[in-house]
């Protein structure tokens, strides 16, 4: 098991003209995602979700952006308020004031 491991990791480090041209397609679409959540990466997520859009595509950007909207709707399902009227509050926010509570919540 341990060789496998060497010979994929000996395989993976190898450049070549294909890799260089998938990183030069990633890096267009903006690379690697961040870890942190923005309000354009929350904004995103939600609109993936209020249109029930699923994405079938290859590439890393859309799966991630998939991979954001199904995390983010199981969040909003898991928010806790403290009185009734919290909760009402934050279903009748706008989208804008929206992705601003979660942006707090979620960079806390």
């Amino acid at each position: 098991m341990k060789n496998t491991s060497k010979a994929a990791a000996a395989l993976g480090s190898i450049k070549s003209a294909k890799k260089a041209a998938s990183s030069r397609e990633n890096g267009k679409l903006g690379g690697r995602p961040t870890t942190k959540w923005t309000a354009a990466r929350i904004k995103r997520a939600l609109e993936i979700i209020d249109t029930r859009n699923k994405f079938h595509s290859t590439s890393t950007e859309v799966s991630q952006a998939q991979k954001d909207a199904n995390f983010l709707n199981t969040y909003r399902k898991t928010l806790e308020f403290e009185t009734q009227e919290d909760f009402r509050e934050y279903v009748e926010m706008s989208r804008t004031r929206e992705i601003d509570f979660l942006f707090n919540r979620l960079n806390k």
